[in-house]
C-alpha cells in the first residue's frame, strides 16, 4: 500500500470514528428503529466502495507506471525516461531491466520530444514477477499487451495480447 493509499483509507476510517462518536454523543444510539441499521450498513457500503476505488485507481497508476513506449532506436517509460536501445533482438531483455527498477513513486521523467522520439509499440504491462525460470530470460510472468502505433499520429492500429517473454520478443523484435 503506497502512502496516499494509506492516507486516504486512514482518513476514511477517522471520519467513520468522529461520526460514531457523534452519533453516540447525540444520543441517537438509543433510538431503536430499522432506519438505524439501514443508515449503519449504507454507511459501511460507502466506506467499502470507497476503499475499492482507491485501489483501483492505485491500481491504475501502477500499470501506467510500467507502461514501455518502444521506438526503433530507444525505450521510454515515465520511471525511467529514455533508455537506447537500437538492437531490436535486446528490447526484451533492457524493457525487464526497466521493469526491475520501477518505483512506483510519484515523480516522472519528461517526455521526449516527439520529433526525437517516434513510438511504434506501446507495451503495457498487466503482471510482472521475477523468477527462476532460466527459459523466459529470469522473469516467471509477464504477460500485458503490445499496441501498435502509427508514428505520426501516435494512433493504435492493432494490439496483441503476449503472456511471457519470448511472445513479447516475437512481437516487438
Amino acid at each position: 500500500m503506497t502512502k496516499s493509499t494509506a492516507i486516504i483509507t486512514a482518513v476514511l476510517v477517522a471520519l467513520s470514528i468522529a461520526l460514531l462518536v457523534v452519533w453516540y454523543v447525540s444520543g441517537l444510539y438509543l433510538v431503536d428503529a430499522p432506519l438505524d441499521l439501514i443508515v449503519d450498513a449504507f454507511w459501511w457500503v460507502v466506506i467499502a466502495a470507497c476503499v475499492v476505488l482507491v485501489v483501483r485507481s492505485e491500481q491504475k497508476r501502477r500499470r501506467a507506471i510500467r507502461t514501455i513506449y518502444v521506438s526503433p532506436t530507444s525505450l521510454y517509460s515515465s520511471s525511467t525516461g529514455v533508455v537506447a536501445c537500437p538492437d531490436p533482438s535486446q528490447r526484451p531483455a533492457t524493457m525487464r531491466r526497466m521493469l526491475d527498477s520501477v518505483s512506483y513513486d510519484y515523480s516522472k521523467k519528461p517526455l521526449p520530444d516527439r520529433s526525437e522520439f517516434e513510438c511504434h509499440y506501446v507495451v503495457t504491462t498487466d503482471r510482472f514477477e521475477e523468477g527462476e525460470d532460466a527459459s523466459t530470460e529470469g522473469v516467471r510472468v509477464w504477460e500485458g499487451t503490445v499496441d501498435t502505433v502509427i508514428p505520426g499520429a501516435r494512433q493504435p492500429v492493432s494490439s496483441k495480447a503476449f503472456k511471457d517473454a519470448r511472445e513479447l520478443s516475437a512481437i516487438v523484435a
